[in-house]
């Protein structure tokens, strides 16, 4: 019988290296999302609100450290940052 190898999980090291690169492709998308509802008339600002409901209903979840996502408490953060520039994008839908 041939012994099968055994997958191992990454080491913290690479999980973290590996975190940075993908939260900043999650942090592109979230500001390309921002940009995109607010050239089709959705208001911006409800993106928060969203992000409030994601956060409660996740109870927690992974620590962002070893997370390959943003939490949504940053996302947030990061969502009012960026706000006023794709609030001069809003036209509210008619």
């Amino acid at each position: 019988m041939k012994s099968r190898k055994k997958w191992n999980a990454p080491s913290p090291t690479c999980r973290a290296a590996l975190s940075r690169s993908m939260g900043s492709c999650e942090f592109s998308s979230s500001l390309l999302g921002l940009d995109y509802m607010a050239r089709a008339g959705f208001d911006p600002r409800e993106s928060i609100q969203l992000w409030k409901n994601m956060e409660r209903a996740g109870g927690g979840g992974t620590p962002e450290f070893l997370s390959t996502h943003p939490s949504e408490a940053t996302r947030i953060q990061q969502i009012e940052g960026w706000l006023p520039e794709a609030l001069t994008y809003y036209r509210p839908a008619r």
